[in-house]
């Protein structure tokens, strides 16, 4: 049975001649030292709650330090290697951008030797072309002059052939 402070406090006892029921006193002195005794339990259950609660808020402040510890260090390992691969790209996009350069430069020069080239394949067909029109030219020449040779002779032949008396 557990007494409240309060029901103490309204308690009457009934007086005797000389003083007050000492049954119910004792009755009463029962009661309160079961409900204190009950209190005095309930309370050290309290006080070991209290002091579990307090060791698993102090385990969970220690763990949120750790995590925010670990959340920081975390943090700056991405920062770092955001910063890595920042300067990584930057030197793989440096090296493509040079790469392609020498490949742009090797291709105008190549593009260049082959213009040189075709340009003297050119020169070398017109001076043929050339060669070969004056070849032409004086074997045209020749023929004509031989032919023209040929054909003096043969009229200077037709002349020496004696009439017939037909």
């Amino acid at each position: 049975m557990t007494i409240e402070p309060v029901e103490i406090q309204h308690v009457k006892l009934r007086k005797r001649a000389f003083g007050y029921d000492p049954s119910e006193v004792e009755r009463l002195l029962e009661d309160v030292t079961t409900s204190f005794e009950q209190v005095w339990l309930e309370r050290d259950a309290l006080r070991r709650q209290v002091e579990e609660l307090q060791s698993m808020c102090d385990q969970s402040r220690t763990g949120e330090r750790e995590v925010s510890q670990a959340l920081l260090f975390v943090e700056q390992i991405a920062e770092k290697r955001r910063i890595e691969a920042r300067k990584s790209a930057a030197e793989t996009l440096a090296q493509a951008r040079d790469e392609a350069a020498q490949i742009l430069a090797d291709t105008k020069q190549e593009l260049q030797r082959h213009r040189d080239e075709i340009n003297r394949l050119e020169t070398m067909e017109r001076a043929l072309r050339e060669r070969y029109r004056a070849f032409v030219s004086s074997a045209q020449r020749l023929l004509d002059e031989r032919l023209e040779e040929s054909n003096s002779g043969f009229v200077d032949a037709a002349d020496r052939v004696p009439a017939s008396s037909d």
